[in-house]
């Protein structure tokens, strides 16, 4: 009987020593970030005739020029680079005949020809500098948010101008396309 009351009590604690008594605690925290804000940029390019300049000239004869400022302005809240291409809406003929030089305008007013060349001379059709495109080209312009420059624009009928030509028209328009 002794021998069996000693095993039972070594069986109940062996059996014992394999129950264990662990207790678990989590301890958790938050916080919150409130008021937050979110907005998209914008780029947005402005385009100005300066100082009462015009891109508009009538009665040109072979060897007349003319020069012109345009402004181009960043309003947008974003760096943006911009192109320019040229289209010619009607008088195809006189727009090939006509030659363009587009430069940035220096300290110096356009028609000192001074600044730095970014188209021509070549065809006033033909037109064109960077590349328009999702993002910015080689040959684009940057403009920083808020800043501005003046582009001179040199249009020129050329002394050799065929003389059927006279009395011809041409309208084009430039365009100037930005990205970010």
């Amino acid at each position: 009987m002794r021998h069996l009351l000693l095993t039972g009590i070594l069986v109940v604690g062996v059996l014992s020593g394999f129950v264990e008594g662990r207790t678990a605690a989590y301890v958790t925290s938050s916080a919150y970030s409130t008021g937050n804000s979110f907005a998209a940029g914008s780029v947005t390019l402005a385009a100005g005739i300066a100082n009462g300049d015009t891109l508009s000239v009538s009665d040109l004869v072979p060897g007349d020029s003319f020069v012109a400022a345009l402004d181009l302005q960043n309003e947008g809240t974003l760096d943006l680079s911009y192109s320019m291409s040229t289209d010619v809406v009607a008088g195809a003929a006189l727009a090939n005949a006509l030659s363009l030089t587009v430069r940035t305008r220096t300290a110096k007013p356009c028609s000192e020809l001074d600044g730095e060349v970014l188209y021509g001379p070549g065809a006033l059709s033909a037109g064109a500098f960077g590349q328009p495109g999702p993002s910015p080209q080689p040959g684009d312009r940057a403009l920083a948010p808020g800043a501005a420059e003046t582009l001179c624009f040199q249009v020129e009928l050329p002394a050799d101008t065929n003389a059927s030509l006279q009395g011809n028209r041409a309208t084009v328009t430039f365009t100037f396309a930005a990205v970010q």
